[in-house]
């Protein structure tokens, strides 16, 4: 999305929604992993059926960060995916760039790319899971088959440990096949890659940085790992997430056909695991 068509919404938002005196800035962007990690060292947490669980690698792809004044109504329906740019002036700030997050590092980790946005105070927040090749020409609904969400580590159950991988993906395989025809736009992958309605508290200010947080217990919530098939069993089927080049005694699936992938990528989803911070400017 071209910055300075943003700039030119953000303009526009200002000149024609009565917000004389909020001011246009630019800011930073990052993004931190579980608060309660330790850079540089495994995360263990026990699942809530107690399925002891260690995780030696997980990282998060974001393809791009907005606020805007706009809330969700609960019970309106699906809703465009271009939800900044349907109504004039609700961008309150964008961050447009490529971002891998170090979820086994809770600080601040900056992305490359600076955001554009305005004074006026944010109500919600927007996470996008994509990568800048699946977006051709303003088109949110394209293929990317390369993974959102990486994991790799292991569990513990009554037989022993066993190592896992995952390369969950937001691929246009997700859609269902029994998409009514008659309401094309009603199923489009780009609500799936799109995390709207995360509550926000903030106000931004030139030099500031806006971090995107991701917390542990929302994002796997629900997911019990004992239920993964093997890797053996998956042999590099299409549906299977096996990292590459790595070898698991087990691997979570890009489909429904276990409850813990389900629920993993339900959660993924959600606005559960996402929270946004301000830092202002250091003096």
């Amino acid at each position: 999305m071209p910055r300075a068509w943003v700039l030119a919404m953000l303009v526009a938002g200002l000149s024609c929604n009565g917000t004389t005196g909020y001011d246009l800035v630019q800011f930073y962007a990052a993004g931190s992993g579980f608060s309660d990690s330790v850079k540089g060292q495994p995360y263990i947490f026990d699942t809530e059926a107690g399925v002891h669980v260690t995780l030696t690698r997980a990282s998060l792809h974001v393809g791009a960060l907005y606020l805007t004044q706009s809330v969700p109504q609960p019970g309106g329906g699906p809703q465009p995916c271009a939800l900044p740019q349907t109504y004039e002036g609700a961008f309150v700030g964008e961050v447009r760039g490529d971002a891998d997050i170090d979820l086994l590092d809770p600080t601040a980790q900056q992305f490359q790319v600076l955001g554009d946005g305005t004074t006026i105070p944010a109500a919600t927040g927007q996470v996008w899971l994509t990568h800048d090749e699946s977006i051709s020409d303003g088109n949110l609904n394209g293929p990317d088959s390369a993974p959102i969400l990486t994991l790799q580590g292991s569990f513990e159950d009554a037989v022993g440990t066993h190592t896992f991988s995952a390369g969950i993906t937001i691929d246009t395989t997700r859609i269902s096949g029994s998409q009514n025809s008659g309401l094309p736009g009603e199923v489009q992958i780009c609500q799936q890659r799109i995390v709207s309605g995360i509550p926000v508290q903030v106000t931004l200010s030139q030099g500031g940085t806006l971090v995107v947080q991701v917390t542990a217990p929302a994002l796997f919530n629900g997911v019990s790992f004992t239920d993964l098939p093997t890797a053996v069993s998956l042999g590099g089927t299409s549906t299977s997430a096996c990292l590459t080049g790595i070898t698991t005694d087990t691997c979570f699936t890009n489909d429904d056909g276990n409850v813990s992938s389900t629920v993993l990528f339900s959660n993924l989803k959600t606005t559960g695991p996402y929270r946004f911070a301000w830092l202002p400017p250091t003096r």
